[in-house]
């Protein structure tokens, strides 16, 4: 497996590039933090960060049924993570279960389906939902599950889950403290999942 330290470094590299799509991820995540949360800014504007963001993160393409729908559908969404928010509950994986049955059950009764007449909510939808705006689990899309495939392969010891769950993100706590020193100098300016995030995708990306 890559050096951690190297692999968030070469990450971050496209960071640095005006107006990469990598950026999306922290204006979204800077707005709910800094202003949303704050009660700052907008139900509006909080859902036009949240839309972008995901667009921009690949959920708005192919069959997706965000594809047929405007910003607003995302207004109940980012109010939903607002109230969680606002009663400083702690973002554990219980918390994170309810309020994506939360999330999964307002777009099923407002959203425009797709061409098949779909309009669930996908683990990977939710995963990106929580990372942009709560950055409390990664984003469990195909290139972080294959990195998690690829760290599993490398070290027979590891139990890594790939499915979003309760022993899947406390196997990627463990992951990060096995590994905290090289984390750390990164934790600075990024939320400990958003690193887990970073690693993953990349050595996902880089083996397939």
């Amino acid at each position: 497996m890559p050096s951690i330290t190297e692999t968030l470094n070469t990450y971050l590299d496209f960071e640095k590039e005006h107006h990469h799509r990598f950026n999306s991820w922290r204006h979204c995540y800077n707005h709910f933090q800094n202003e949303y949360f704050q009660g700052k800014s907008s139900d509006e504007t909080a859902a036009l960060h949240l839309g972008f963001y995901l667009a921009s993160w690949g959920m708005y393409r192919g069959s997706a049924f965000l594809l047929q729908n405007d910003y607003t559908v995302h207004i109940s969404t980012v109010q939903i993570l607002k109230k969680y928010h606002a009663d400083n509950v702690n973002i554990d994986y219980p918390v994170m279960k309810q309020l994506s049955d939360q999330i999964i059950e307002h777009y099923k009764k407002n959203a425009q389906k797709n061409g098949k007449t779909n309009n669930t909510a996908s683990h990977t939808l939710i995963t990106k939902i929580f990372l942009g705006t709560l950055g409390c689990t990664p984003a469990y899309d195909r290139y972080f599950i294959n990195g998690l495939l690829c760290q599993n392969k490398a070290d027979n010891t590891s139990k890594l889950v790939t499915k979003f769950n309760q022993v899947s993100i406390e196997a990627l706590n463990n992951f990060y403290q096995e590994n905290q020193s090289e984390f750390a100098p990164f934790a600075v300016k990024y939320p400990k999942m958003k690193l887990l995030d970073m690693y993953f995708w990349k050595v996902g990306f880089d083996r397939e």
